[in-house]
């Protein structure tokens, strides 16, 4: 803006001087030294000291007169509860949220909790707010093992969480109130311990956990924890029979509804001192431990697991409606030796066997496994079923090696690669599937076998049911993924909607359905035909014939007799035992 165009101030330059004079002018005096009531509204409110020159008054009114609520939560009756044992164990169960814990020990009369626990029974819990811990604290005098037993553990109402680090469910002697048991009826949703050990006759009550009750459908999927389980049962009045198997459950996991996580350190039987498992097979005393829901989204075992079964019955395989609508994956750490899944109402995501399907210890009358004790040989060498799993549609599976084995090189030149008195052993993959059968009413995904395949049938359109009632078990199109093996069939069959007339695969009277299989096999064929192979009472279809068997075979798929025969110098490998 020019100079000359600026708008001029109108008011005068004497009024604007006293303007100024009128702020600069001091306050009256009596305004400065009268009192400070008239300024609280300048006082900032919000702040506060660091440090307290004295405590805080705290204002609550006395329980007396108030409601049973808020008088609840000053009580600690039932909240928290310790006991310690004669040798220096120490045990605490504490409830939060609504809810009290009655503990009562195998020696009530004493009014002390100085023994085991008998029963914990929870009253007056919520399943959306409950949460049950339990802490043991191992003896300064003494050393043990730092766990305590439970007979029993009882809620009728529903608990979010019972989590008892330490406490393990096994007969506790004294005044017991009978077989161990656990039964949450009203429903929980996690539930962890530390182990179930249970010594049971067959003829006896098994050990039960029950989750929900029957007549009324569960609202949650619970989430079970066990770091161990050890099943031993046998009638003491006989003794356990090394050739006879344990088939009645005897440690029952109940579920009355969908199963969503299930996660087990190891499935198995005490163990048993040095000089007797010289005596005793583990198909002898080794109960059967039966998990039964209606489906699961998840199984996990990181050790091993004998005498396993997971099915909606007691007896998996024995109806149309004994199987489980699905499982979501199922994973075993260690080796599985006579496990059983049944879901033949539905399919199941995903299988990984890390140590094998099978225990192949002392199958093969060879020199390397004699003097094998008894108490290392598993259910294969006894003639019965190292696994059978079967559903209506199996995705992916993955089979490793149940042991490694230690061979010598042929060639004399590579024996001693590393100079003179040293010997070169090479290191191959022993058996992934023993006595195994894998059967689908549909298909089978893609699928990896690290090892030896023994006595072993993976069948896509194959109806188990059907095969166990004595009926033609092939009855619709199938489809085998990508199978890929590097290791050798030995009396091993894998074949898709192939249905041999007389039992055995390859000897010209095959009728080839409506099937395919796409995969290579990076290994040999090894037949038995002296074995009089045939079903076992347990429905187990040990197989006669070693290759692959369906209408389409593409890739590497040899067999014996079969569509595509094996090429001249691997017919040369072809074992014939006598």
């Amino acid at each position: 803006m020019n100079r000359e165009t600026r708008r001029q101030a109108t008011t005068s330059r004497d009024s604007r001087s006293g303007a100024r004079a009128r702020l600069e002018r001091l306050e009256p005096r009596q305004y400065l030294s009268g009192g400070v009531d008239q300024f609280d509204d300048l006082i900032p409110s919000l702040l506060y000291r660091r440090v307290e020159a004295d405590t805080a008054l705290v204002a609550r009114s006395h329980p007396i007169g108030q409601g049973p609520g808020i008088q609840a939560l000053v009580d600690n009756d039932g909240k928290v509860i310790t006991g310690t044992l004669p040798n220096g164990d120490q045990y605490s169960i504490t409830v939060h949220g609504p809810g009290v814990a009655i503990v009562t020990d195998t020696t009530p009369n004493d009014g002390l909790l100085n023994s085991e626990i008998d029963t914990i029974q929870l009253v007056g819990t919520s399943l959306g707010s409950t949460y049950v811990t339990g802490q043991v604290k191992s003896s300064d005098r003494v050393i043990t093992d730092g766990t305590i037993g439970f007979n029993r553990l009882i809620a009728e109402d529903g608990v979010a969480s019972v989590v008892l680090n330490g406490f393990i469910l096994r007969s506790t002697g004294g005044s017991s109130t009978g077989t161990p048991r656990i039964a949450l009826l009203g429903g929980v949703r996690t539930l962890s311990l530390t182990g179930i050990e249970a010594f049971v006759n067959p003829a006896g009550t098994p050990v039960d956990v029950i989750v929900g009750d029957p007549t009324t459908p569960l609202r949650v999927r619970p989430d079970i924890r066990i770091d161990h389980i050890y099943n031993t049962a046998f009638d003491p009045n006989v003794g356990p029979d090394n050739t006879v198997p344990q088939v009645t459950p005897t440690v029952r996991l109940l579920v009355n509804g969908q199963l969503r996580d299930l996660e087990l350190g190891s499935v198995t039987a005490n163990p048993v001192p040095a000089d007797l498992s010289a005596l005793f097979s583990p198909v002898g005393y080794t109960g059967r431990t039966s998990v039964q829901a209606q489906g699961v989204d998840g199984l996990k075992v990181v050790g091993s697991a004998r005498n396993f079964t997971v099915s909606r019955d007691a007896q998996p395989f024995s109806s149309r409606f004994s199987g489980v609508d699905r499982v979501g994956h199922a994973y075993f750490g260690g080796n599985a030796d006579a496990v059983a899944i049944d879901a033949t109402s539905g399919r199941i995501g995903r299988l990984k066997f890390l140590r094998g399907l099978g225990n192949p210890t002392a199958t093969q009358d060879t020199l390397l496994e004699a003097g094998i004790p008894v108490g290392e040989r598993g259910y294969p060498a006894a003639g019965l079923a190292g696994g059978v799993i079967a559903a209506e549609s199996i995705g992916r599976g993955e089979f490793g090696p149940a042991r490694l084995v230690r061979q010598i090189p042929p060639d004399p030149s590579t024996i001693q690669d590393r100079g003179p008195g040293t010997v070169n052993y090479v290191r191959r993959p022993g058996a992934a599937l023993t006595n195994a059968t894998i059967a689908a009413n549909q298909e089978i995904g893609d699928t990896n076998v690290v090892g030896d395949a023994q006595n072993t049938l993976v069948a896509a359109g194959f109806d188990y049911i059907s095969f166990r009632q004595g009926l033609d078990p092939v009855r619709q199109p199938s489809r085998i993924g990508r199978y890929t093996q590097r290791g050798d069939l030995v009396d091993a069959v894998v074949a898709a909607s192939y249905r041999p007339v007389d039992g055995v695969y390859g000897n010209g009277n095959d009728l080839a359905g409506n099937g395919a299989i796409a995969g290579r096999l990076t290994g040999n064929l090894y037949l038995s035909p002296g074995d009089d192979l045939t079903a076992t009472p347990e429905g187990t279809p040990l197989v006669r014939g070693a290759g692959f068997f369906a209408r389409r075979l593409a890739g590497y798929l040899p067999s014996l007799g079969g569509p595509q025969a094996q090429t001249s110098p691997r017919f040369k490998s072809v074992l014939y035992r006598v």
